[in-house]
């Protein structure tokens, strides 16, 4: 069939869902790090005992952690960065988390080291407050990975919401120049589409997961990393939950 035939016959000519539902998932709830309990000492704390899940098992591991153990930690996970004191226990643990065969360790690192303007670019999005309560205190910043290529691609084109006027351009260009040629339209049609169309979204900037940062006396203290669907409304109190579980005890300040 050329491409003429199969555009006109079909209103939508793409599945409202064209992509399933990201098989790989970054590790976030519910295998959040937990600040079990704190040892504290005159005014700030001296131990922390630690929980956390492993991918492959359903049962908490602990381990209590004293400052200078916390701060070995912290310093390998961000690989001696200057911010690693602005980074929780819970997000050291998250990066230094190799269960995940999908995660891309430095991708996190380059979107921190731009924030610190140790880096000249990023090439997600600019980082936003989220705008309602109860996350509002909050910020995030994209990350990208190789998995999230698809979903740039369905933001491109608007592919979810049935297309945009760049899709219906170009399906009418592809159709015009290579519609009776059933060797040519294949080709270029999945070239514009994919390639094409995910170096155009970067171009704007590429979406993806969430670092999640808070603001406090000019610096950025990051605390975690969420996907997208655990910022909707239904889900916003479970995600603020979660990160002041993993990062109050350390930075009391940001949840006051």
């Amino acid at each position: 069939m050329c491409l003429s035939e199969c555009y006109n016959a079909r209103t939508d000519p793409f599945p409202a869902d064209p992509f399933p539902a990201d098989p790989f998932p970054v590790r976030t709830d519910p295998f959040p790090v937990l600040i079990l309990s704190v040892i504290m000492g005159a005014r700030r704390f001296r131990r922390l005992h630690v929980g956390f899940f492993s991918m492959n098992s359903e049962n908490m591991v602990s381990v209590s952690l004293d400052r200078e153990q916390i701060k070995k930690l912290k310093m390998e996970a961000v690989r001696g960065r200057s911010y690693w004191d602005r980074v929780s226990v819970a997000f050291a643990f998250r990066l230094l988390d190799t269960s995940d065969p999908y995660f891309d360790y430095f991708s996190v690192l380059d979107e921190l080291d731009y924030m610190e303007r140790i880096r000249p670019s990023s090439r997600t999005k600019a980082e936003q407050q989220f705008r309602k309560k109860p996350l509002h205190s909050l910020w995030h910043k994209h990350f990208f990975l190789a998995k999230h290529v698809p979903r740039n691609i369905v933001v491109r084109w608007n592919l979810n919401e049935n297309g945009n006027r760049d899709l219906t351009n170009l399906l009418s260009e592809v159709t015009e120049n290579y519609g009776e040629n059933p060797y040519m339209w294949p080709n270029y049609l999945t070239h514009r589409l994919v390639t094409q169309g995910f170096e155009e979204r970067a171009e704007r900037g590429l979406t993806g997961d969430w670092i999640i940062f808070a603001k406090h006396d000019g610096m950025n203290f990051y605390l975690d990393l969420a996907i997208h669907e655990e910022g909707e409304e239904c889900n916003a109190d479970a995600l603020l939950q979660r990160i002041r579980n993993g990062s109050h005890a350390e930075f009391p300040f940001l949840f006051e």
